[in-house]
């Protein structure tokens, strides 16, 4: 723009246009800010959003009690909302992020992150939720802890995490075919684990055979071998011990 070219009204009202573009905020900001619907200049809280970072609230809850009224976004907070998921374990003032998502106010879906597990829980809102669960559902992630093959009384099994992070085991075993078992890896009475399987074979004797194994936690992340026995049970009446029938082939943790 060449000023020594326009009369002074010209370029006083030039001026002016460009103020009123560039000034089109509020008392409170110079410059109008951005919506999902309007352009505009980037908040803090949106610029931090877009870079990654969550909104740090730890009152979130006392302020907003029904969940479904948080606007959508990300938050970095504390637990303070009544229907909390049943395995959070330390429940109100639990450190979590939620994050809000939706286009409209009946349909919504919340993710939360319990921070001292790492467990996740999704929860959704659509209309009066005839087809989805009231509650929270947790998503299962898992991780392998092991592979190899173990099946000898006193073998030792040497995870890669410990167990105590973990609220089921899920084990690849073999018994005259790969089968899996669920175990839980810890508990307050008592520190072995037994998993047990049958087999019916495909004749017309009715011969058929029982298993099972006996897995100790000895803390951390070591399991060992207690027992492995098995019993073929004959048509004809007559049993036969089986020693070491399952071989443990691999070893998940669950979160």
């Amino acid at each position: 723009m060449n000023f020594k070219t326009m009369k002074l009204k010209d370029a006083f009202n030039w001026l002016l246009k460009q103020w009123s573009i560039h000034a089109d905020g509020d008392g409170a900001n110079a410059h109008r800010i951005a919506t999902e619907l309007m352009a505009g200049f980037a908040s803090p809280e949106t610029v931090r959003l877009a870079n990654g970072h969550f909104i740090k609230d730890n009152e979130l809850g006392l302020r907003i009690p029904d969940l479904w009224d948080v606007p959508p976004g990300k938050y970095a907070t504390t637990w303070q909302w009544t229907d909390s998921p049943e395995t959070l374990s330390d429940k109100n003032g639990a450190i979590i992020t939620l994050e809000i998502y939706g286009e409209h106010k009946d349909r919504l879906q919340a993710r939360l992150t319990h921070k001292a597990t790492g467990a996740v829980y999704i929860k959704d809102k659509y209309g009066n939720n005839a087809t989805n669960p009231n509650g929270w559902t947790r998503v299962e992630r898992s991780i392998k802890l092991w592979e190899g093959e173990a099946r000898e009384f006193g073998t030792t099994i040497n995870t890669s995490d410990s167990l105590v992070k973990f609220k089921l085991l899920r084990i690849y075993y073999d018994m005259s075919g790969e089968r899996i078992a669920y175990i839980i890896p810890n508990t307050k009475y008592h520190s072995t684990s037994t998993f047990s399987c049958t087999n019916l074979f495909d004749s017309d004797t009715g011969d058929f055979q029982i298993a099972e194994m006996v897995l100790n936690n000895n803390g951390g992340s070591t399991l060992t071998v207690l027992g492995n026995r098995g019993t073929l049970h004959r048509f004809n009446g007559a049993d036969e011990k089986i020693e070491n029938p399952i071989t443990i082939k691999k070893i998940e943790g669950i979160m």
